[in-house]
């Protein structure tokens, strides 16, 4: 049976998605990283980064989420989460889910912990509000693809790549516009996502309240 560590919310909302999707044997560890076990001895055996998630599936052990939805997805060919290896489609997915994480999820990142990007304590302030700006103009721009060529960010069925968008909309939540309530097109695809039962089972066993990319009693 594989093993997921992860902590709720985090990037390993993806990979737990897609295990649930995939209808996959997996058991779900918990790394609680507001207290620091991602970088406990035992953990960092597994991850050398101290980050989540990490998936061990028999004697592979792999971290970075995108890796590990690739993985999961290609562990199941039937479930056409990717397209077909060498076909127009395959590159589309494989476009979408790096664009996802290397040019939309460091914003995020850099909008979550602007500390990272300076020495100057005084700086913070000026990341974050940059980071914002320039996620909501990324976001814009998946919204119009998807306003063109949707539902899904290939079309009419769901890729991998519609797990981590989902994630990352929801990690939206806490600017002052979320994407949610400008971006129509966007927003249609985060209700069809969050209709899936795997969608909604992930969730729950997190323990997040619907609508899943809006804050409480927004």
């Amino acid at each position: 049976m594989m093993r997921l560590y992860g902590n709720y919310g985090t990037a390993s909302l993806a990979p737990h998605m897609l295990l649930e999707e995939l209808g996959l044997a997996y058991e779900f560890r918990r790394v609680d990283t507001e207290q620091g076990e991602q970088r406990s001895a035992e953990y960092l055996k597994l991850n050398p980064n101290g980050r989540v998630p990490t998936l061990v599936d028999g004697e592979a052990v792999l971290y970075e989420a995108a890796a590990i939805c690739l993985h999961l997805a290609d562990k199941c060919p039937e479930s056409g989460l990717l397209p077909a290896v060498g076909t127009t489609a395959r590159g589309q997915a494989y476009k979408w889910l790096i664009f996802l994480t290397n040019t939309l999820q460091p914003a995020l990142i850099a909008y979550f912990y602007p500390e990272r990007f300076s020495t100057d304590p005084a700086h913070a302030s000026a990341i974050k509000t940059q980071a914002e700006l320039t996620a909501l103009n990324l976001y814009r721009q998946v919204d119009a693809d998807l306003a063109q060529a949707g539902p899904y960010l290939l079309g009419e069925a769901p890729c991998v790549a519609d797990f981590y968008l989902l994630m990352l909309v929801r990690w939206g939540r806490w600017f002052a516009t979320p994407p949610v309530t400008v971006l129509p097109a966007v927003a249609r695809l985060v209700t069809l996502m969050s209709e899936r039962p795997a969608v909604r089972r992930s969730f729950e066993q997190e323990g997040i309240p619907a609508p899943y990319c809006l804050l409480p009693g927004a």
